[in-house]
């Protein structure tokens, strides 16, 4: 799914407003950004990679904040099977595309 993202929004580091996601879905699948916090801001440099290489472990679906010096808790990133928990949504509208 990190490729889908990739491929779907680009490379280069999103932007969102408080409480805004961006959602790539693909087949049963997906993967979002979410801005969280009361300001709008950009996704944190290399965040994007470090989250996807969290171990999901057994789980239908997955949340990681990347932590450190650098980095927004309140940037968080989902990804997870469609058909367990739909993407997320918390009131500041999701940018939504599929592959």
């Amino acid at each position: 799914m990190h490729i889908v993202f990739n491929t779907l929004f680009g490379a280069p580091r999103l932007s969102a407003g408080p409480n805004q996601c961006h959602v790539a879905v693909c087949g049963a699948f997906h993967l979002s950004w979410c801005n969280l916090g009361v300001e709008a801001g950009d996704e944190d440099a290399g965040a994007r990679d470090m989250a996807v290489a969290q171990d999901p472990g057994k789980g239908t679906m997955c949340m990681a904040a990347v932590e450190g010096p650098g980095f927004d808790p309140y940037k968080f990133y989902y990804w997870g099977r469609v058909d367990a928990v739909w993407t997320p949504w918390y009131g500041g509208g999701s940018t939504v595309k599929t592959c």
